[in-house]
């Protein structure tokens, strides 16, 4: 049975306290400490600093974590609804509805992700939008059924200061790296030691940590233990940043300095490595959500709601990683032309109008559906749905149609 103030509805209260609800979701405190080490990483790493790469990146990193924290919140309220030290969080007290984590969760990305690619690097858009997966969608529903939660969640923690130094080379290398190993080692024993601390409460709210399942002892001394591996690896791992360093300080290779100086929106290697993957990922991710809906729609037909209800989510998050991936591969490469002639072209011109189309229509419908969705006014959500679900497997599967037409079917296609 799910408990009462995670399911009701939301509360009515002055703008002023709705928006300090909103801003808690992002859980700002640790979003700051995150900000920090991401700055750390820049600062640390070679090369000349441009400013608006540098206020891109921080702008960027806090809107992902943002993200990242109000996704949490919505996927575990429920759970925090259980917990002392979490149920007077505003999803669980009831105080905003799920919709609104839903829209802060998927719509800030949607906007950081191209613009981290276009202010900083490609390499620093796809660090960003790996934390992202990998807290959102592996590390938190993994917590309710492993503690391997606990290595899985330090490595979203870890990238950070990684993406920091990524954003001033535009590489991975050894001095980036290294700052990614001292931050995942100091996270093992920090959240060892917080387990055994809430250990009380997390066994309120059925989480999986590290002292419910293998006692205090043990845990005891994996934290003295992970304690001693990040300052040993810290000689090791300052000198590989020192070698980095000092052989990359003469060649500073931020991509907002390149492309300003060489009036190309993809002149960096790995730019544009990843640019070129992007239109496979993309129709992967168009894929991905036309199953989740034919699923979904299997799934309420035989009365699975809860099933449908989860299915519908991950289709709206493929659908929005599709939207940040395609925004991406905008900004780094600009619009292309179609190659082809004839039949194929005017097919082409037509399916791509109507996918575009209709994409921007089912849009605010998707959104919508997920509202009623979330806050479980069924009624109202069957009937809209009944529209949006056809519009949005159409919009799903002609953008693999175009994908397929403009890098396989046409002539010269890359």
């Amino acid at each position: 049975m799910q408990p009462l103030a995670a399911t009701s509805a939301a509360v009515r209260q002055p703008p002023l306290a709705f928006a300090r609800d909103v801003l808690a979701l992002a859980k700002p405190r640790l979003a700051l400490l995150v900000v920090c080490t991401a700055a750390g990483g820049l600062w640390l790493a070679p090369g000349r600093r441009d400013l608006a790469a540098a206020l891109a990146l921080l702008v960027g990193t806090s809107a992902v974590v943002a993200a990242a924290n109000a996704l949490n919140n919505l996927l575990e309220r429920d759970i925090d609804a259980l917990m002392r030290r979490t149920r007077d969080r505003p999803l669980p007290a009831g105080r905003i509805e799920p919709w609104v984590a839903a829209a802060v969760g998927l719509g800030l990305p949607s906007i950081a992700l191209p613009a981290l690619a276009w202010f900083t690097n490609g390499l620093t858009a796809t660090l960003a939008a790996l934390a992202l997966f990998l807290y959102a969608v592996v590390y938190t529903p993994l917590k309710q059924r492993s503690t391997l939660a606990l290595f899985v969640g330090a490595v979203p923690g870890a990238i950070p200061p990684l993406m920091g130094w990524t954003a001033a080379t535009g590489r991975l290398d050894a001095g980036g790296l290294a700052l990614f190993g001292i931050l995942f080692c100091w996270q093992l024993p920090h959240f060892l030691a917080i387990s055994l601390y809430l250990k009380e409460d997390y066994a309120r709210g059925g989480l999986k940590v590290f002292s419910l399942v293998h006692g205090d002892r043990a845990t005891k001394a994996w934290s003295a233990a992970t304690s001693l591996v990040s300052p040993g690896c810290v000689p090791a791992e300052a000198e590989a940043a020192g070698r980095a360093t000092s052989s990359s300080a003469r060649s500073p290779t931020s991509r907002c300095s390149s492309r300003r100086s060489s009036s190309g929106r993809g002149s960096s290697t790995d730019a544009m490595g990843i640019a070129s993957l992007l239109p496979s990922v993309n129709a992967a991710l168009n894929g991905a959500s036309a199953a989740l809906l034919f699923v979904g729609w299997r799934a309420i037909k035989a009365g699975r709601r809860e099933l449908h209800r989860r299915l519908m989510m991950g289709a709206c998050a493929s659908s929005t990683l599709f939207l940040a991936g395609y925004l991406t591969r905008l900004a780094l490469t600009g619009t292309h032309r179609f190659p082809g002639t004839g039949a194929l072209r005017a097919t082409y011109i037509g399916v791509l109008a109507s996918h575009t189309l209709l994409a921007a229509l089912t849009l605010p419908l998707v959104l919508r559906t997920l509202q009623l969705s979330l806050s479980a006014r069924f009624p109202e959500h069957r009937r809209i749905a009944r529209f949006t679900f056809p519009v949005w497997m159409y919009v799903s599967l002609t953008g693999i149609a175009v994908y397929v037409m403009l890098y396989h079917l046409a002539p010269h296609a890359q």
